[in-house]
């Protein structure tokens, strides 16, 4: 299971996103900024046959609701690559807000990450 954790956690951290939380947890929190779209993105989810918790406001701060995901010991390799693939599909066109630091410094340690106020949007 510790090894899914990193391999995913990594591979969204590589793509830009932002994600919080201790590094070696099975919950993986992704910020997305979006408290008006949780409900469609976690359906939007659902379709594609990815289960996510959404969480907003008022149990996050308004501009913090997240997504997160439930890394077990039972998903192989090759469903986390079929969410990451996904993921490379949404971020765009979701406005996913994305870390511009951190896809210029991929190999940057997420304990050491500081939250900037230049978090932006990337757009197509």
């Amino acid at each position: 299971m510790a090894w899914n954790i990193r391999y995913f956690r990594a591979h969204l951290h590589q793509m830009g996103l932002i994600i919080y939380g201790n590094r070696d947890s099975p919950v993986v929190p992704m910020i997305l900024y979006m408290p008006g779209k949780l409900i469609a993105f976690s359906r939007l989810c659902l379709d594609r046959g990815l289960g996510v918790v959404v969480v907003g406001f008022p149990a996050t701060a308004l501009l913090t609701s997240r997504c997160r995901f439930c890394i077990s010991a039972g998903h192989t390799k090759e469903m986390l690559d079929k969410a990451e693939r996904w993921w490379h599909e949404v971020k765009y066109p979701w406005t996913i807000l994305i870390s511009p630091s951190s896809t210029r410094h991929a190999n940057v340690q997420e304990d050491n990450l500081i939250l900037p106020s230049a978090w932006r949007a990337h757009y197509v």
